[in-house]
Order: structure tokens, then sequence, then C-alpha cells
């Protein structure tokens, strides 16, 4: 327990430390506020537009985490709880070291020491990205297999449990509604910050966008917004909430507003492959390189 609280605490202060260097508030005094969510957060972090907070007895709240970036001190991607010690993001969220990453349990960023205390965090020791990602061309249109799975150190924070996934892609529909989900920007033309998770509904433009994709329009200013990186989607069946999608990035939008269309990758299509690298990953001993495409 020790051990536990020990990496917690230098991970949450690491991520407050990067707050600190943004440049807006010097830590002297450790009651201060330490920095704004707008100046710590990079360009490409994740971010719902149109969106609403999301409540303590969602669903959508129980499996929906950060993922931190160790070495920035910030929190950069979404991902969802998919098993006791595994997250499921893009594999773009991902770097060659996986220690260099951590998950946050909270529907909030902290921006305070003190906020930090009350919060949950575990160090990643081992990921994958899918066997697509490092032969990912700089041309591709689509299929860019924009999906990782990540090992945690630690339980599961009261209040998480895993997402239920979806198993078949016969519930997406062109035209049908989704639920996604994500942390940080909240409008693509002012870059305006937020410091929770929120969530909003969106339309599938197409559910068959490629063999593992699907296409989300935004046009109505509602979605993600800068990948709204590794976040989930959900799409209700019967009376359950279930995880099918995973946010990759924006398509046609030339602007860089968030305002025209999204790709999520669809995890039905790596439902195998999810479940074999989760039993891999139990077995990893030692710190292995994550794959990477070329250049990345």
């Amino acid at each position: 327990m020790k051990s536990q609280m020990s990496i917690q605490k230098k991970i949450l202060m690491g991520l407050l430390w990067g707050l600190t260097i943004a440049g807006v508030t010097a830590c002297s005094d450790p009651s201060r506020e330490i920095a704004s969510v707008e100046d710590a957060l990079p360009a490409d972090a994740s971010g719902i537009i149109g969106g609403e907070a999301v409540d303590d007895n969602d669903p959508v709240a129980a499996s929906t985490v950060g993922i931190i970036d160790l070495k920035a001190g910030a929190v950069i991607c979404t991902g969802s709880l998919i098993d006791n010690n595994m997250v499921v993001t893009a594999a773009h969220c991902t770097s060659e070291n996986p220690l260099e990453r951590g998950i946050l349990f909270s529907r909030k960023i902290p921006k305070t020491q003190s906020e930090a205390a009350q919060m949950q965090a575990r160090r990643v020791v081992a990921g994958r990205t899918s066997p697509l990602w490092p032969r990912l061309k700089a041309s591709q249109r689509a299929d860019w297999g924009d999906i990782a799975v990540l090992r945690f150190v630690g339980e599961v924070p009261q209040g998480f449990k895993p997402a239920k996934l979806l198993t078949q892609s016969s519930a997406l529909k062109d035209g049908g509604t989704a639920t996604i989900a994500g942390f940080g920007i909240t409008d693509g033309r002012l870059r305006t910050p937020t410091d929770q998770l929120l969530k909003t509904d969106v339309k599938f433009a197409q559910a068959r966008f490629s063999s593992s994709e699907v296409l989300f329009d935004q046009n109505n200013k509602h979605g993600a917004c800068h990948g709204d990186s590794g976040g989930p989607a959900f799409v209700r069946v019967g009376q359950e909430t279930l995880l099918f999608g995973v946010t990759s990035r924006g398509y046609q939008d030339p602007g860089d507003t968030c305002e025209r269309f999204a790709v999520y990758t669809n995890i039905v299509s790596y439902g195998s492959w999810i479940r074999s690298t989760i039993a891999a990953l139990n077995l990893v001993k030692k710190v292995e390189r994550i794959p990477q495409p070329a250049g990345m």
C-alpha cells in the first residue's frame, strides 16, 4: 500500500509540476492554485464540443479516465477502463516507453495540490498498439489501427468499473445516435478549455466508414475536438450502455474547427485482438517498447 501511494503521489505531483511549468503561477505557496487548464493542455488535447458535465451515477463516468503524459506533466488524452488493470485508448496517445504514461481516475483535472490529493492515479507499466498502427502511412485515409491497450499497476479506485464492450456492429447504423466523452477543448474556434469530463450525443455519418472505423457528423457543433484523443463512444442496446469506439481523428475539417466529421476506431473490429492483448500484457515482466509508426 505504501508503494502504491508513493507512486500515486509522484504521478499527481508530476501532473501539477507540468501545470506549474506552463508558466501561469509559481508553486512557492503550496496552497495557491498552480495553473489554469487552458495553459496546461496541449493543442491536441481531448475535448468535447457542445457537451454537458458527466455526473457520478452516469455509466460514462464509471469507465472514462484521463491519460497522463508523465514527462510533460499534463493530461493529454482520454481512455476507457476495460478490465481491472487495463485501459483502451488511441494508439497515438502512447509513447515507445510505457512508463511515460499514467492513468487519472477522476472526472476533473486537478489544478491545486489539495484537489490532486483527493484524486487517484496509477502508473502504466505495459502497453501495445494494434498491428496496423506501426505500418501507418502519412497519406493513409482509413483503417489507421489507432487503438492501444495499456496495463496499469494498482487497484481500480472506488466508483470506477470496466465498461461493457459492444460485440456486434449491427447495433451501429447510419443516422443512429452515440454518446461520446472526453476532457478539454469545448470550442474549436476559440480553443476554450474545460477542467472536467464532458459528454454529448452525435449522429453516425457512416457506421461503416472503413472496415475498422466509424464516422460521426459534427456539423451541428456537437462532437469531439482535436481528436478527443482516445476517448470513448457508447451506444445504447436495450438497457445497457456499451463501449464501441475510440476517438482517432478529425476528417474533412480544413479549418480545424471540429465542426465537420470525426473518425473513431470500432472496438468490435478489434475484439479478438483486445482479448489476446490483455492476456499477453498480464504476462509482461519487464518494460517493452510500444511499437510506433516510422518517424513518430
